[in-house]
């Protein structure tokens, strides 16, 4: 990963105001000089998140949280480090720079400029030429109105590439940029859509990372949905179609609603099902499912079409939510059905009832393995039991793995003991390879840093007298505790030093897991007294280490089992 220029980051810190970068996500009220607004880090029915413009930092005075736009961004919207300074950058018209200028592959920021004015020029072909009245007259047939086309920014490739060039002249558009952003052929500089209807595909910034075209004229040759090609941008097996317009309410509401088709996903945006996702011409794969269970989602509604085909896809795509601890819901609709056609048809409230209705996995997965079984048949009910448990045995949490094999139980009147059959040899034996790879120290002192960034004021006095940074085993961890002491916590400040690659890694590690930030003293507090209790055992198992390997030396054994004994009196207490 380069290293972001610290003039760059200097020159973007004095740029970014807090207030622009904070007011899409909560509503501020003036109070005293400053901004007042309900924390977004946890409960609260009276504001006490304050933001002072002059200072650039926010801080709660309910669970103390504090940070600049950087932190704000990577907490809230579950985002890394470098797509963070980079929607800053992009929003405060700072230009990205590198210590070492020279990189792999091409600079992201002119690809995405160039495709943000392309989405522009198809934008205006639709609206606003002879031909772009044909697509009109054919999206109106399909319901698609004024207000769904602005809303998704629909546009039209043009048929004569003469308008494309002329744009491309006119605009002064980077050709280069335009080629390897996907949106032109290699040879002969051809625009490598035209004349079709196109469908932007947005990243959670709004960027425009590349295109769905849809043939719409009768007699056109070709497929009838196109893509753009894979490109430093586009990769579609990481694209969740929807997310842009979507990630605010699934991070404030931690549900999502996820169907099959783009056109689905939009008529329900579009109708106020605000928080819907889809897949981007391939198969919901386990990358979506990251990217949703990033935004803090707990629960999955799952309406894909009403075939077999739809119910063996949300099978699949529930138990990959399943399998990451997030519960599932299916919508269930009808034969021939999916969720664009209920709304065209039946209407938004409608769609409402049918989620108000939709059931959970375990059930829908009963329904469809039962259908055509004769289940007073012992040998059949077995098999579907044995079925339902494997796809439980699937699932990562323990405790929704015992949950969902009390629920089997239940569903057919047999005792939960049957259910909780044994796993098999291979199961166990990862078990165990996977508690050899867990690094506890590195969890341990990863929460100590965690609180020193989320909540530095409230926690910075409670390191600073328990511990120095020879207490932290982790090198990297030790870096990133001293440079949060000495820079008061300043995210931005601390990853724009020269340690910031080998840091890098660390802070986004730390800062995915769920925080709650009003007990950020109390917590701080326990990690403390647990780095405390495992530094002073281990000066113990270090004495006893020794004691054994010259348990021949009489002079030296009584001299360890008298350090031993003070170091047993001195049990540390957290100050």
């Amino acid at each position: 990963m380069p290293l972001f220029d610290p003039a760059m980051l200097d020159e973007l810190k004095k740029k970014v105001d807090i207030v622009d970068v904070l007011s899409p996500y909560m509503q501020f009220q003036k109070a005293q000089g400053a901004l007042k607004a309900l924390c977004p880090f946890h409960f609260e029915h009276t504001p006490s998140f304050v933001v002072q413009r002059k200072d650039m930092h926010y801080h709660c005075f309910g669970c103390g949280a504090h940070g600049d736009s950087i932190s704000f961004l990577m907490q809230h919207l579950k985002i890394p480090f470098k797509e963070a300074v980079e929607m800053l950058a992009e929003r405060f018209g700072v230009e990205i720079r590198f210590v070492e200028e020279v990189q792999k592959g091409p600079s992201i920021l002119p690809l995405k400029q160039a495709m943000k004015e392309l989405g522009r020029f198809y934008h205006f072909s639709l609206l606003h030429t002879a031909q772009g009245q044909r697509a009109l007259a054919y999206l109106y047939d399909r319901g698609i109105d004024l207000s769904f086309i602005r809303l998704f920014e629909i546009g039209l490739a043009p048929k004569d590439p003469q308008f494309f060039d002329a744009w491309v002249h006119d605009f002064k558009v980077d050709l280069h940029a335009l080629l390897e952003a996907g949106a032109m052929k290699g040879k002969g500089n051809l625009p490598f859509f035209m004349d079709r209807i196109t469908i932007p595909i947005k990243d959670w910034h709004g960027n425009i990372l590349g295109f769905t075209a849809r043939r719409f004229q009768e007699g056109d040759n070709g497929p009838k949905y196109i893509n753009t090609k894979e490109t430093p941008l586009f990769k579609k097996s990481q694209i969740l179609f929807g997310i842009y317009e979507s990630r605010r309410r699934i991070v404030k509401e931690k549900k999502a609603l996820i169907v099959e088709g783009q056109i689905d996903a939009m008529r329900l945006i579009h109708e106020g099902f605000d928080f819907t996702l889809a897949g981007q011409g391939t198969a919901f794969g386990e990358l979506h499912v990251q990217q949703a269970k990033n935004l803090g989602l707990e629960t999955a509604y799952i309406a894909f079409d009403g075939d077999a085909a739809g119910q063996t896809a949300a099978l699949k795509v529930g138990q990959l939510f399943l399998k990451e601890g997030i519960e599932v819901m299916v919508v269930l609709l009808g034969k021939g059905e999916d969720p664009d056609t209920v709304i065209l048809k039946k209407g938004k409230a409608h769609f409402e009832e049918l989620m108000q209705k939709s059931v959970p996995y375990l059930d829908f997965l009963r329904t469809l393995l039962m259908r055509g079984k004769d289940l007073s048949l012992p040998a059949v009910k077995s098999g579907v039991i044995k079925e339902m448990t494997h796809y439980v045995n699937g699932w990562s949490d323990p405790v929704m793995r015992h949950e969902g094999k009390r629920r089997i139980a239940e569903q057919f009147d047999v005792p939960v003991d049957f259910i909780e059959i044994r796993e098999d040899c291979k199961l166990v034996e990862h078990a165990s390879k996977s508690d050899e790879i867990v690094d506890f120290d590195l969890i341990l002192e990863g929460d100590l840093v965690r609180w020193l960034i989320v909540a530095h004021e409230l926690t910075r006095e409670i390191a600073v007298r328990n511990l120095k940074k020879e207490d932290l085993f982790h090198a990297g961890m030790q870096q990133l505790y001293e440079l949060l002491l000495q820079l008061k916590g300043d995210l931005m400040a601390v990853l724009s030093t020269k340690e910031s690659e080998q840091l890098q890694p660390y802070v986004d590690t730390v800062l995915s897991k769920k925080i709650p930030i009003e007990r950020a003293e109390n917590l701080m507090m326990e990690t403390v007294r647990k780095i405390l209790e495992r530094n002073w055992l281990k000066k113990r198992e270090a004495i006893i280490k020794k004691m054994q390997e010259n348990s021949h030396n009489e002079p030296l054994l009584e001299q360890l089992a008298r350090a031993f004994d003070e170091i047993k009196q001195q049990r540390p207490v957290v100050r």
